[in-house]
């Protein structure tokens, strides 16, 4: 803050706020969302936050107020450059935006309340001093009027029973003018002090506006009176509140033409308008013949305006005869019209976050998807080893099975539940780097697409959680692949038992016709030998694809045999060096399980191939205590840039295959170049069937 690029105090003017590199105007201005792109060229430096790589482009989001075109603030949010902006990315910077816009007006209403509490307490320390004051301020002027009396008798003697009356009249007089004086002031201050008390006990605000609305047309001896508030919607006033008027006069008010109205010249003016008389006041002209009907002479109008300058209505009182209120009226009704003022603003932003909170309620309750905010528990260590569920909602038990999770720990419910998701939020609710991924839950027996991002501060380790129960989806996926291997071994098995059948029976008469011509000395004796060596090429090339579809035999080490038969084929194939090593016999007793694992590999070679452009590859098969171990490494181009984002059908697959068999898969870069795939399975895998 305070620098070049983050100034502690920027201009809004259009002119002014091009130069910098926040379209903050343009923001005011439209009162929408801001892309700013290409930071590190704009700025002199991108602060990264938890992560390696820096934003690469930001938003400019406006803060709203309870008020229409009135902004709270702006709000400046770096893109992850690791996320799509889409629509989920843009649907969770507004819910950032409505939280922040929603404690700003939480902080707002608690300093106004603060201050209103200030101000009734500065309200009885006056009136307290005014009691105490008031015999003085009465006394010092009759002791003057007393004294001048007394020099005039002192020279007239004959005039001192004369002067003596006289001298009692106006004493009595005076007295009473300043006793009266002084009890208007008394009652003006208790009924301020009883007036906020009652609306301080009001909690609804058509109430609220009931009691200003009484309070005001008593203290002026109004005969009539109505309160509006400005819809900034359609920008008019509205009668929300009416003591006295019939329906014709709400209904001229509620279309009437905006000129003319002492609420209307109020609300454009800014300020109270008082017509002491409709009849002579030659802007009221088009208004006379209702305020005929309705009986009243003289209005008085007093604006209601937010501590931001924002319109929030009139107060208006009206009387049967010319009138005009009194100083003190006036001056007792901007008491009344301040505090009335700020119970609207207060009672407005109350509603508004109601419905902020509803809106965001809805949405919760309403959502297909499981949602749920947990609270990761770490060791002394800062090692994730449980988390605790915060909230949920109506989904969350439909998707997960779970009943009553809410302040639960998962360690209860799913002692089993697998290390990995402890990692991931941990990682989250560490870093704030949001995650998307799909894994298993075993003990759940559900597969699940989660979206995680951190939620609240680092210290609260919160993170909030929206997923899917896409366990249909993959037993769907583990049914097309086993389709699909049950389809290739019956190729592979038909190509083998039948086509090579025909084919060798080919090549015999193939023999036999050789023979024959060379016993007759033809010269198409070469002929048919040329043939019959096609045709014992195209055998051994149809045996070859027949292993290919149907790799692994049902013995115990048919793996082995097969990892051993591709390495030699791909070596041949792709003209590279391509090895299978293996640190004594690995057994694998489930066929299935060897195919997948075979395809692993294969799909792991032809990758290094296709994309690596490698010279040399290992596969290796290895066991120790209770696991093993395939890798295939090669020496080719290693993994892009852009490996992150851009992950293949083939790796995915491979991811799948592994997670089948409850292998767990794993791509790095080997060494200083090249790819190494590790796949790490049980001695006895179990294939999932969910």
């Amino acid at each position: 803050m305070g620098i070049a690029d983050s100034p502690l105090e920027i201009k809004l003017r259009d002119e002014i706020s091009r130069e910098q590199p926040w379209p903050l105007a343009e923001t005011v201005r439209s009162e929408a969302m801001q892309i700013v792109e290409d930071l590190q060229e704009k700025l002199s430096s991108v602060p990264p936050g938890p992560w390696s790589d820096p934003p690469r482009a930001a938003i400019v989001l406006p803060i709203r107020s309870i008020i229409a075109h009135q902004l709270a603030g702006l709000l400046v949010l770096g893109l992850s450059s690791r996320l799509q902006f889409n629509d989920r990315y843009w649907d969770f910077c507004e819910l950032v935006t409505s939280q922040v816009a929603t404690a700003i007006a939480n902080a707002r209403a608690y300093d106004e309340e603060r201050k209103r509490a200030e101000a009734l307490a500065e309200i009885d320390r006056a009136k307290t001093a005014f009691f105490s004051n008031l015999s003085h301020e009465c006394r010092t002027p009759l002791t003057l009027l007393l004294g001048r009396l007394e020099d005039e008798l002192r020279k007239n003697p004959s005039a001192r029973e004369r002067l003596e009356l006289a001298r009692m009249n106006r004493e009595t007089l005076e007295c009473e003018r300043e006793l009266r004086k002084s009890a208007e002031e008394a009652e003006g201050m208790v009924r301020l002090h009883e007036f906020s008390t009652r609306l301080l006990a009001t909690t609804e605000l058509p109430l609220m506006l009931e009691e200003v609305l009484n309070a005001t047309i008593a203290l002026q001896c109004a005969d009539f009176g109505n309160v509006q508030l400005y819809n900034p919607r359609i920008q008019r006033l509205e009668i929300v509140a009416q003591r006295g008027f019939g329906q014709d006069f709400l209904d001229h008010f509620s279309s009437a033409d905006e000129s003319g109205a002492a609420c209307f010249r109020a609300l454009k003016r800014a300020e109270r308008v008082i017509i002491e008389d409709v009849l002579t006041d030659p802007d009221f002209a088009p208004h006379r013949a209702i305020a005929t009907s309705a009986g009243f002479r003289a209005v008085q109008s007093t604006p209601l305006f937010s501590r931001n300058g924002e319109p929030l209505g009139i107060v208006s009182t009206h009387f049967r005869q010319p009138h005009r209120p009194s100083e003190r009226e006036l001056r007792l009704t901007d008491l009344y019209a301040r505090q009335a003022a700020e119970l609207i603003e207060r009672e407005q932003a109350k509603e508004a976050l109601r419905k902020s909170e509803e809106k965001y309620r809805t949405l919760f309750d309403s959502i297909d998807e499981g949602f749920c905010t947990i609270e990761v528990l770490f060791d002394g260590n800062d090692k994730p080893i449980d988390y605790r569920f915060l909230e949920v909602n109506p989904s969350f038990e439909k998707q997960t099975g779970i009943q009553n999770a809410r302040g639960r720990r998962m360690r209860e419910i799913a002692p089993l539940h697998e290390e990995h998701w402890f990692e991931i939020y941990g990682k989250i609710a560490l870093t704030g780097e949001p995650a998307r991924f799909e894994n298993p839950a075993a003990q759940l027996q559900r597969w699940y697409d989660v979206y995680a991002f951190r939620v609240g501060e680092l210290q609260e380790r919160k993170v909030a959680i929206l997923f899917n129960d896409i366990t249909e989806r993959k037993r769907l996926e583990r049914r097309v692949l086993e389709v699909s291997d049950i389809e290739r071994r019956r190729i592979g098995q038909d190509l083998h038992d039948d086509l090579c059948q025909h084919l060798a029976g080919i090549q015999l008469m193939g023999d036999v016709l050789q023979r024959d011509l060379l016993a007759k000395a033809k010269s198409e004796a070469r002929q048919a030998g040329m043939i019959a060596a096609r045709i014992r090429d195209a055998i051994a090339n149809t045996k070859n694809i027949a292993r290919g579809l149907s790799p692994v035999a049902l013995e115990s080490n048919g793996l082995m045999a097969a990892l051993r038969e591709l390495a030699e084929d791909s070596g041949k194939l792709f003209q590279i060096s391509c090895e299978f090593r293996f640190d004594g016999r690995v057994t694998v007793d489930d066929n299935t399980v060897a195919t997948h694992l075979y395809r692993i590999a294969q799909e792991a070679v032809t990758n290094a191939v296709k994309h690596g452009h490698t010279k040399e590859i290992v596969i290796r098969l290895a066991e120790s205590e209770d696991k093993c171990i395939l890798t295939i490494t090669d020496d080719g181009l290693g993994l892009p840039e852009t490996f992150a984002k851009n992950q293949g059908i083939g790796l995915q697959t491979m991811k799948y295959r592994a997670a089948t068999i409850g292998a767990s898969l794993e791509v790095r870069r080997a060494g200083g170049r090249g790819i190494c795939v590790s796949c790490s399975f049980c001695k006895q895998p179990r294939l999932r069937d969910w």
